[in-house]
């Protein structure tokens, strides 16, 4: 197999195996998965030689994914050219998981920007081109890490990724919440009991009850928490206790 898996849109590439309509899917790792596009500001001093970065921060990440798929007759490929165009598809809310399986497995949520659907040539081969924008421009990695923390208790939380992993804390029982990380000093805490189900989600910044209402500021967290990233080749672990009586469970992305 030339490339590694692939996933996107709920299509599985570089597998040889036909889909149910029998097309076979092909497509090389996106140009500019191998890193995103990074703002630098350099400030230069008025005496001394060099410089000083002001600004580095990632922008949007920006893809490109090119594939073919060979079909096994006219029908399957027109089928199949109509679905390349709906990957995932334009519009507010049309977004979808870019999973890359190699040693490490990792995804990017991505929308579409652009697309270029070849019309089946003999009737057998599409070609497609879609531009794809991450903008949230981290890769996580594809298994999501969770740990439970009974009121008083302290759990160690491990990030093997090199950027830092928000964490999202739902409440599993009735009470109040309050998290604290003594390594970073970060504390999310509430103003209230909070009921069972209620979501604080660093990543999003946002907190809702298990009926779906958006309750933040109403139980507004003091800080997001994250794991902070490591150097390669080591691991971060960060100890958290629960200060407040509601259990909780911790959970997280390895995050790149």
């Amino acid at each position: 197999m030339a490339h590694p898996v692939i996933e996107l849109a709920g299509v599985t590439f570089n597998t040889e195996q036909p889909d149910a309509d029998g097309c076979r899917w092909n497509m090389p790792i996106p140009k500019g998965w191998a890193s995103p596009s990074v703002q630098v500001d350099v400030s230069e001093p008025t005496i001394a030689p060099g410089g000083d970065q002001a600004v580095n921060r990632r922008h949007p990440w920006p893809l490109v994914a090119r594939w073919i798929v060979r079909a096994p007759n006219r029908s399957a490929a027109y089928a199949a050219w109509e679905r390349c165009q709906q990957m995932p598809g334009d519009g507010l809310g049309s977004s979808t998981a870019l999973v890359v399986h190699t040693p490490t497995p990792k995804w990017l949520q991505v929308i579409q920007t652009d697309c270029d659907v070849d019309e089946p040539i003999d009737g057998r081969l599409v070609v497609a081109e879609v531009d794809l924008l991450a903008l949230y421009p981290f890769k996580r990695g594809v298994d999501e890490r969770s740990a439970p923390v009974a009121p008083g208790a302290t759990v160690t939380l491990e990030n093997a990724g090199t950027k830092a992993a928000p964490l999202t804390i739902t409440a599993t029982g009735p009470g109040t919440v309050r998290m604290r990380m003594f390594g970073s000093g970060q504390l999310l805490q509430t103003r209230t009991t909070v009921g069972t189900g209620t979501v604080f989600n660093c990543f999003e910044q946002t907190v809702f009850t298990a009926g779906g209402v958006e309750v933040f500021p109403m139980a507004s967290p003091s800080e997001w928490l994250s794991i902070p990233g490591r150097p390669i080749g080591a691991t971060s672990e960060y100890a958290i206790t629960n200060q407040g009586t509601a259990p909780v469970t911790v959970s997280w992305f390895d995050t790149y």
